[in-house]
């Protein structure tokens, strides 16, 4: 039996502070599917010569962030392969359509969202201990306030991320 599950909305804190590392993951997927090969935990691990935990924390971040699906297979095993609409994106080819589709993914992320408004509203962006406060009263997040306090660095990589990749798009 194999299932596929894509998800449709970010509402966590990823493991994941560096966003490149995303766009590392990806072209490693479609890679791996050029060649016809599996893209499994153990061969994206060995496309990119990471740590399986790396692998491990950037995947669960792509699929959450609905850039990549995962298929888990009868045994277990999970494959992953780019949604259509990230396949759709990286057709474009060029960078201006590119970035603004992971923007958008960022953007799908309320505390993100919130970190670039507020840098655009004001120019400068939030403190770890205000981002946490604001995720403490305004989501349903249930995390220790020392998780949330390591994971707040993912969600500020990406939405510094997003800010300097939209010169590109506006």
């Amino acid at each position: 039996m194999t299932k596929t599950i894509t998800n449709t909305t970010m509402e966590t804190l990823p493991q994941a502070n560096d966003f490149n590392r995303i766009l590392e993951l990806v072209k490693a997927v479609h890679t791996l599917t050029t060649k016809k090969e599996k893209a499994t935990q153990g061969n994206l691990q060995k496309e990119l010569k990471w740590e399986p935990r790396d692998v491990s924390y950037y995947v669960h971040a792509a699929v959450t962030a609905d850039i990549l699906n995962f298929t888990v297979i009868e045994n277990k095993k999970h494959t992953y392969s780019l949604t259509k609409e990230t396949q759709q994106a990286l057709a474009f080819g060029n960078h201006k359509s590119v970035a603004s589709f992971f923007i958008s993914k960022i953007m799908n992320n309320d505390i993100c969202k919130f970190i670039i408004h507020t840098y655009l509203d004001n120019g400068k962006y939030l403190s770890k201990k205000q981002l946490a406060k604001h995720i403490k009263e305004n989501t349903e997040i249930t995390l220790s306030e020392s998780t949330i306090m390591r994971r707040i660095s993912s969600v500020v990589s990406w939405s510094r991320w997003a800010i300097q990749n939209m010169k590109f798009v506006y």
